[in-house]
């Protein structure tokens, strides 16, 4: 399932953060694995109704089946982990992730999981999560919303201006010609750059129309990290940036995008189908064969939904094409989460429903996000927050013993909410002040210049092997540079002899005028 995701957050994000995703999605599980082995599996089980674990921390007092039990648990502790690293994709410091996957595996999950799974209190309820759609997907998805709400959206998705302070006053200065004269162009360029640089003190961000060796000098004194590079390193990295700026949101690789989604969609099948931890033992309300089946279905239904339904709903907001890959992946695992909790207990003709109300969940959250200017670029909190919500009360109303339509009875949806309440609760009293202590500290999100010229480029990558721009992309890059300023250069001119033509139409109207009146003065004499 890990490669799952790692295919589908590396196709979905663009080509100069793919080593980025990478890198959290690889470092997430091995640092977790450790934590979940020290701490997180100790707090999960043997909770006998509490809050908390009572033992089993650092493999003592393992027995054969706690082996088998840790791998399990792991992997879905993993899977809830690596949603937070889609929600937060490229913006976000790796070292700060890093840190908040050692929360999620150590305390975060295990602890809500053990309500559940572990004898907990939750468990002696009655709340009923079958395979996960709430300690997994609804933990991952709230922990994620919190992540991407506090370190806001990228630059350029919703708006190209960047939040910079001053900038409008200084463009405003910019323009201030009061004290230049106005029959000489050259005046103005040379008050533009030596009295602007003696008011303000100008920032990498604001020297876009400064000559490049003026913007190296900056760029190195503004950035520290990279004041040791060659010039012509530096060089590369503005160029980078100049090309990136006004560049348009694109998927890295659509097939990527597809291929993960379905191979999840695989894995998916075998964690619901062996949910029971045995692929021997059948019994009423363990019956493999029906799980899988509920979980195709499920998947199923709701892609359509959202492969049909999601252009007309979203077309106000965003545009969106019909036949988008994007759309039937995201439907699919819209489907595959809301169906999580419930499948092993539920007719075929509930999972179809439980499918199709996951889709419009789904398109219903991508449009209140779009509204509200939540920036998701996997659209994780949208899936796994709100389908992963819709699953767990999805058990009490369809569950064939206990929910709704089957006994009349309100008593198992009231404990499938206390028990999604009680999950979003305890996620955010953990997440949400990490994020926040970190974003007060500056630590949470990347300096806008890693962000507009690639976290590969400026933290991935080798700088002795630095080769980010071919030749050919320098020389086509280097004349698009030259067209502007030949452009700009063009309009100067075409400014200075429109104002040169209006001076001679003006002193010629002057002649006119003047010549009228002396013939007006002789006629009176005459």
């Amino acid at each position: 399932m890990k490669i799952g995701f790692a295919l589908l957050e590396t196709g979905s994000v663009r080509q100069k953060n793919t080593s980025n995703i990478l890198l959290k999605n690889c470092v997430d599980f091995f640092v977790g694995v450790v934590v979940f082995y020290a701490a997180g599996y100790g707090l999960m089980h043997e909770q006998k109704g509490g809050f908390l674990g009572q033992g089993k921390f650092i493999g003592i007092n393992f027995r054969n089946k706690d082996y088998m039990e840790f791998l399990f648990d792991y992997s879905f502790c993993s899977t809830s982990t690596t949603i937070v690293s889609g929600s937060m994709a490229e913006r976000i410091y790796v070292d700060a992730y890093i840190v908040f996957s050692i929360i999620m595996t150590g305390f975060i999950y295990p602890i809500c999981a053990g309500w559940a799974w572990g004898g907990g209190w939750l468990q002696q309820l009655g709340y009923h999560d079958y395979s996960g759609s709430g300690i997994v997907h609804l933990v991952g998805g709230v922990a994620g919303l919190c992540g991407t709400f506090l370190v806001g959206p990228r630059i350029g998705i919703f708006d190209k201006k960047l939040d910079i302070k001053k900038l409008d006053d200084i463009s405003e200065d910019l323009k201030d010609k009061n004290n230049v004269k106005q029959d000489n162009p050259q005046n103005i360029i040379e008050y533009r750059q030596v009295d602007f640089q003696k008011k303000h003190k100008i920032t990498f961000i604001q020297s876009r129309d400064l000559p490049i060796s003026k913007r190296i000098q900056i760029f190195k004194s503004e950035y520290e990290e990279f004041k040791g590079l060659d010039d012509k390193n530096v060089e590369h990295f503005i160029k980078l940036y100049d090309q990136n700026f006004e560049k348009k949101f694109q998927y890295y690789s659509m097939s990527f995008i597809v291929s993960g989604g379905y191979l999840l969609w695989v894995c998916w099948l075998f964690f619901n189908g062996v949910a029971g931890k045995s692929v021997n033992s059948q019994s009423n309300n363990n019956i493999i064969q029906k799980t899988i089946m509920n979980t195709i279905l499920s998947g199923s239904m709701s892609s359509l939904v959202v492969f049909l339904l999601q252009p007309y709903f979203m077309k106000n907001v965003e545009k969106i094409y019909n036949y988008n890959p994007v759309n039937i992946v995201n439907g699919l695992l819209g489907g595959l989460i809301s169906i999580t909790a419930s499948c092993n207990n539920v007719e075929n003709y509930g999972a179809l429903l439980i499918g199709m109300i996951g889709g419009f969940v789904y398109i219903a959250a991508s449009y209140i996000w779009n509204r509200l200017q939540i920036d998701d670029p996997l659209h994780a909190s949208q899936l796994h927050g709100f389908c992963g919500l819709w699953g767990v009360l999805a058990v009490g109303i369809f569950d064939m013993n206990k929910g709704l339509i089957y006994t009349m009875n309100l008593e198992q949806l009231g404990i499938q909410f206390l028990g999604a309440a009680s999950l979003i609760g305890w996620t955010v009293l953990l997440t949400f002040p990490y994020f926040y202590i970190l974003k007060r500290l500056k630590r949470l999100r990347v300096n806008a210049i890693y962000e507009i010229i690639g976290l590969d480029a400026l933290m991935h990558e080798d700088i002795d092997k630095f080769d980010y721009i071919s030749d050919k992309s320098m020389k086509i890059i280097d004349h698009q540079i030259q067209r502007k300023s030949d452009s700009s250069k063009q309009r100067s001119a075409n400014a200075t002899a429109l104002q040169h033509y209006n001076s001679i139409a003006s002193s010629n109207s002057t002649l006119r005028f003047e010549a009228k009146q002396r013939q007006n003065v002789n006629m009176e004499s005459f």
